[in-house]
């Protein structure tokens, strides 16, 4: 009998993040003073070579290792959606492009995803899970998610997450006209800002947060204009 997938929880892959983020500080420290030994004469070329190398850590190591540093750490791995092996180096590298690009907002998805993907996951058809060990000493399992496949018709992965841009996009200019209309010119460019501007502040970065986190789980799972779901007759 086939063993059921233990998908990694959001807990263990942002403390894996975190972890990885003080090792980059450590590979970016090393590198640079392995560059600056060469003694190269362009300091151009110096400040690629370090951010090529220090670009190419994670990509090299989930497609040899199948994880990340911080990953090994947590005892959980990366590895392809249909088969239990590491990524190929080029979806290693298109995964960790991706991830840069999106950020943290990447890791919203994973709260409502059916395999609980990132962003980044989906666009290379890869997904975290726990490692044997991980699934050992596990408290708990994470299974897949029932997407109510039998009751409704989902738009494709690639129109949600367009969809996810358009609203993003639009957050942004709400935010922006906003700003722009409810703080003084000595707030916006001066940074002198009355009490009332620094409570309105707050209430807009709040809710800004709030929307987009919203705007993010609902184009994911069907339910914003756009990129709804339709129940099946």
């Amino acid at each position: 009998m086939e063993t059921p997938t233990a998908f990694a929880p959001l807990s263990k892959r942002i403390a894996a993040l975190l972890f990885d983020s003080v090792f980059m500080a450590f590979y970016f420290a090393l590198t640079l003073l392995l560059i600056r030994s060469l003694t190269l004469s362009s300091g151009k070329l110096e400040s690629l070579l370090v951010i090529g190398i220090c670009l190419s850590i994670e990509p090299f190591l989930l497609a040899f290792s199948g994880a990340t540093l911080g990953q090994h750490l947590l005892k959980i791995k990366v590895r392809k959606l249909a088969e239990d092996e590491k990524l190929s180096l080029l979806q290693a590298y298109w995964r960790s492009a991706t991830k840069i690009v999106f950020g943290f907002l990447s890791l919203i998805t994973v709260l409502s995803s059916r395999r609980y993907q990132a962003v980044h996951d989906m666009l290379v058809s890869s997904i975290v899970v726990l490692t044997p060990k991980g699934v050992s000493k596990a408290s708990y399992r994470l299974s897949e998610r029932s997407e109510q496949t039998e009751l409704y018709d989902y738009p494709p992965a690639w129109r949600r997450i367009a969809m996810m841009f358009v609203y993003i996009l639009l957050l942004f200019i709400v935010l922006s006209i906003s700003t722009y209309f409810s703080f003084s010119d000595a707030c916006l460019d001066d940074n002198r800002c009355s009490l009332r501007e620094e409570m309105l502040n707050f209430l807009l970065s709040t809710s800004f947060w709030v929307a987009l986190f919203v705007l993010v789980s609902r184009c994911w799972i069907g339910r914003m204009p756009g990129c709804r779901r339709i129940l099946r007759e």
